[in-house]
């Protein structure tokens, strides 16, 4: 079985994988096409433009929906885009996503609205999405309901860049 984490930018992607790393799956946040045959779970932009084409060839997989309040989110979102990605390949899947390379409020606005319509259509009627707002405070119990494995006496991870953040506040 993969996990795919196909939440947009900022919405704790990194926390994610870290929790599903903690549950002894093997995975790679922000892979690449060859990285889909070493790794067992996955997460960030790289995955999340595509993951109507991953649930085609990975049948059986589980697709997690990290999300977040949109205020926090676009608020993280300037903050991290504000400056231009250092790689072609990163700057290509901004613009799939997002249609700006740089932060532009309406067009991310939309870009989240756009993803979560694409999201909802494409899983309508099955059970092997779940939606998890990390920052709002989902984590074990959720997480380890849909994925299996037992809950580890760790708190949940939240993994953040600004230590200035709240504490259920995911970079």
């Amino acid at each position: 079985m993969k996990i795919f984490g196909i939440g947009l930018s900022k919405t704790g992607t990194k926390s994610l994988m870290t929790a599903t790393e903690m549950l002894g799956f093997r995975s790679k946040h922000f892979p690449r096409e060859e990285d889909f045959g070493r790794f067992d779970a996955f997460a960030d932009t790289s995955v999340t433009v595509q993951f109507e084409r991953l649930d085609r060839l990975f049948p059986g997989s589980k697709f997690i929906y990290t999300v977040r309040a949109m205020e926090p989110w676009l608020e993280s979102c300037a903050r991290h885009f504000a400056k231009d990605a250092r790689t072609e390949r990163a700057r290509s899947i901004r613009r799939d996503l997002y249609r700006t390379i740089l932060f532009d409020e309406r067009l991310f606005r939309e870009a989240s609205k756009r993803h979560e319509a694409a999201v909802e259509a494409h899983f309508a009627g099955r059970g092997d999405l779940l939606t998890l707002d990390i920052c709002g405070g989902d984590g074990w119990g959720k997480l380890c309901r849909f994925v299996g494995g037992e809950r580890p006496s760790a708190e949940f991870p939240r993994v953040r860049k600004a230590p200035d953040l709240g504490p259920y506040c995911t970079e």
